[in-house]
C-alpha cells in the first residue's frame, strides 16, 4: 500500500489543520455566546463544530492509514496509537457538544467545546512528539546537511547522491502523489 504522503508531506498533518482551527473558532463563538447570548454566536458554534467533525473524520482516516505504516518496533507506534486515540476523545467530546448545542441552548455546549480543545492540546503535543522527538515522517534538516557537509569533505559526495536519489525512487514509488 502506498503511504499518505503528497509531494513530500504527509496526508494527515496536511488534513488535521481544519478540524483544530475550526474546533478554535467554534470555542470562540461559543465565548462570545455565553457573554452575549444570541442565536446567531450559537448557530456558528455549531456549524464550526459541524466543520470540525467532518475535518477530523478525514485526518483521522489519514491518520489511521499512517499508523498502519509505522513499523511496528518503532518507537513511533504505540505513541501514534496514544496520539489517535487521544483525538478520538476529543472528537467524541465535541460531537457531544453539537448535540447539546441542538438540543438544549445551554452552557453545557460550550463547556463541552472548551473540554475538546483542552483534550486536543494534549493530542496535538501527542503529535509533535511523534514529528519533534521521534523524526516520524521528518528528517530533522540540520542534522542531514551536517551529515552531507561532512561526507563531502570526506570525499564521499557520491553516497550522498545516491541517498538523495534513494529517496527520490521512494517519493516516486511509494508515495500517495510523487
Amino acid at each position: 500500500m502506498k503511504q499518505p504522503v503528497v509531494k513530500g508531506h504527509p496526508l494527515h498533518a496536511m488534513l488535521s489543520d481544519l478540524p483544530v482551527g475550526a474546533l478554535l473558532v467554534s470555542a470562540v463563538l461559543d465565548a462570545i455566546w455565553l457573554a452575549h447570548p444570541t442565536i446567531t454566536w450559537l448557530h456558528g458554534a455549531e456549524i464550526t463544530l459541524a466543520i470540525t467533525l467532518i475535518g477530523a473524520a478525514l485526518a483521522a482516516l489519514a491518520g489511521l492509514w499512517d499508523w498502519f505504516g509505522i513499523p511496528n518496533d518503532h518507537p513511533a507506534k504505540s505513541l501514534a496509537a496514544t496520539h489517535g486515540w487521544t483525538n478520538t476523545g476529543w472528537v467524541v467530546v465535541a460531537l457531544a457538544s453539537l448535540v447539546v448545542h441542538w438540543q438544549l441552548a445551554s452552557v453545557w455546549g460550550p463547556i463541552l467545546t472548551f473540554v475538546a480543545v483542552a483534550v486536543a492540546v494534549i493530542a496535538g503535543w501527542l503529535g509533535g512528539d511523534l514529528v519533534f522527538r521521534l523524526g516520524w515522517r521528518v528528517t530533522p534538516a540540520e542534522h542531514a546537511e551536517m551529515l552531507e557537509e561532512q561526507l563531502r569533505k570526506d570525499g564521499q559526495g557520491g553516497r550522498v547522491e545516491r541517498v538523495h536519489e534513494e529517496v527520490r525512487t521512494f517519493e516516486r514509488e511509494q508515495t500517495l502523489l510523487p
